[in-house]
């Protein structure tokens, strides 16, 4: 069974930044779901995202617009199975 958070993130695929000073209100409303609660698209949202999706499919995220904040979330697994969330280093 897919976790809701994830259908609520395939929902969202194909949404992307847009050049200039304009911003997407999508990305703007991730980014609400964080403490930080920056006001463009560019500044980066990946964390933001997750937050918003877990938060809106009625799970608790680390609301934080830093990436590194979920390796705090959750338990960790030998194995990655479907809906976990990954933190990768640079």
């Amino acid at each position: 069974m897919i976790p809701v958070w994830l259908d609520i993130a395939e929902s969202k695929v194909g949404i992307k930044e847009i050049a200039g000073p304009e911003a997407n209100r999508d990305i703007v409303e991730f980014h609400s779901y964080t403490s930080l609660k920056a006001t463009s698209d560019e500044v980066p949202w990946c964390s933001a995202f997750a937050c918003y999706c877990m938060e809106t499919s009625g799970n608790r995220s680390p609301r934080s617009a830093a990436a590194r904040s979920w390796l705090n979330w959750g338990r960790q697994l030998e194995q990655p199975i479907e809906g976990c969330i990954v933190v990768m280093k640079r």
